[in-house]
């Protein structure tokens, strides 16, 4: 008589270690691919770190960004000081 571990080995087991390292490998595949820092802020995009275009296109997303904050502060700089707005806080995030 075959062994009951064996046969629970062989239709429970090993399918699920092989399905657990199918899906490690796809967590690979996601980290690698993703841009994770992008997806605690719930951006889905593909990681600047692939591709030589795609790195400048974030550099260029990057620097515009870091302006339009810079453009938002002065701004509120100069509509608090013109008004006297203390209360106006840029939130421009």
């Amino acid at each position: 008589m075959d062994d009951p571990r064996n046969a629970l080995s062989e239709k429970f087991v090993k399918p699920l270690e092989s399905l657990s390292g199918d899906f490690r490998n796809f967590v690979a595949l996601v980290e690698n691919t993703l841009d994770i820092e992008a997806v605690e802020r719930h951006e889905f995009i593909v990681s600047s770190k692939l591709d030589e275009e795609l790195k400048r296109i974030h550099d260029l997303k990057t620097k515009t960004y870091r302006a339009m904050q810079s453009a938002a502060e002065d701004v509120a700089a100069y509509l608090t000081s013109l008004f006297n707005l203390s209360r106006l806080q840029t939130t421009f995030t």
